[in-house]
């Protein structure tokens, strides 16, 4: 399959469609360019937008819904979740060879993968049919094992620090309680640490600063309009708001260079699209895409 260009067939994609959504970005490791999903073309598939230019690619065309790329460090392969024998499973994409690989082959739904820093494995969620989610590992060759599980507590947004000593996600009891908390486990003394405490609700976390930090989204439960985007350091301390969204904010990803935020804004209409927000002039810089309705 080759990568198709599509910079001169935006204009008349984007009348072909009701409604035009872009989600889930996600930086190169370079920095130099954008992957996300979108419905630009129909199916909703995966594209790669170079920043400076805006030349946009659609990597993936078989159809099948998408989510949550995940960019491997090295740069070579971007790991998704597709829909495949009515499950979701987690596949990968070969930018040189522009193959398209499938990972996983299970019974259950696998969601949300991120990249161990070595480039070699996966993190994802397993969703049992009849036990809460778990955080587990796979290799590219699909042999799998589970990192972390609890009977009483379910997870979600895992993904481990640069060092590879800390893992990141959200928890939340299996009864009792909606929303969910982030936390970091250390792996070698097995001490969990839960971050925020800012009241509300605190989702979306990644690492960013080279692993000193992480960013995440807090807001009031059920009022998207109140969100926040957040940075703060790993013993929870050096909390600071890098921005408040118009029009709500979601799955923001801290550039190289920890200077700039990409996140999707998906609540208002005029203000729905994917985003970059210089953190050191405090304003979004570039509107990567913007959705139809």
């Amino acid at each position: 399959m080759k990568i198709m260009p599509l910079i001169f067939l935006i204009a008349h994609l984007v009348s072909a469609q009701d409604t035009i959504v872009y989600e889930a970005p996600v930086w190169s490791p370079s920095g130099n360019h954008v992957c996300y999903i979108s419905n630009l073309s129909g199916a909703t598939e995966i594209y790669l937008q170079d920043i400076e230019h805006g030349t946009l690619s659609k990597l993936t065309d078989d159809g099948r819904k998408k989510w949550t790329p995940s960019w491997s460090p090295d740069g070579s392969k971007i790991a998704f979740v597709s829909e495949k024998d009515e499950n979701k499973e987690l596949f990968f994409f070969d930018i040189a060879t522009q193959a398209t690989k499938r990972i996983t082959n299970t019974p259950s739904d696998e969601s949300m993968p991120s990249w161990n820093p070595n480039s070699e494995s996966i993190l994802y969620i397993n969703a049992p049919k009849d036990a809460p989610n778990q955080i587990m590992e796979t290799t590219l060759d699909g042999k799998t094992k589970i990192l972390l599980q609890n009977p009483d507590t379910t997870y979600i947004y895992p993904s481990l620090s640069p060092d590879k000593k800390h893992l990141l996600y959200c928890y939340k009891p299996v009864s009792g309680e909606e929303q969910f908390h982030i936390a970091i486990l250390n792996l070698k003394s097995g001490e969990e640490t839960a971050l925020e405490s800012l009241g509300y609700v605190s989702y979306n976390p990644s690492w960013a600063c080279d692993g000193a930090k992480i960013v995440f989204v807090n807001q009031e439960v059920r009022e998207i309009a109140s969100a926040r985007i957040f940075m703060m350091a790993l013993d929870g301390s050096s909390k600071e708001k890098i921005m408040t969204c118009e029009g709500g904010c979601f799955q923001p990803k801290m550039d190289p260079a920890c200077t700039k935020v990409l996140f999707r804004d998906g609540w208002k209409v005029n203000h729905k699209g994917i985003f970059v927000y210089d953190i050191t002039i405090k304003k979004i810089t570039k509107r990567i895409a913007k959705s139809q309705s």
